[in-house]
């Protein structure tokens, strides 16, 4: 069983967040609501976002690297 590090199980560590949490007012409730959907947001943007920006980035790489070469290959004339 998972420890936390105080020694508590893990299943305590979450009892007691629950408990401490049951007991909170609206305040802290949507202020912890609102960290969690900080958090959520940071997590979406870094698994979804960033690999989308960077194919993009990849795509516009290579695009403007084949138009150069085509470009600089072209005889003159």
């Amino acid at each position: 069983m998972a420890r936390g590090r105080d020694g508590a199980s893990e299943s305590s560590v979450v009892t007691r967040l629950q408990q401490r949490l049951a007991e909170a007012n609206n305040f802290q409730k949507a202020l912890i609501t609102s960290l969690l959907a900080w958090v959520a947001l940071g997590v979406w943007s870094y698994l979804i976002v960033v690999p989308i920006l960077s194919a993009v980035a990849f795509l516009w790489l290579g695009v403007t690297g084949w138009l150069v070469w085509r470009i600089w290959r072209k005889p003159a004339s």
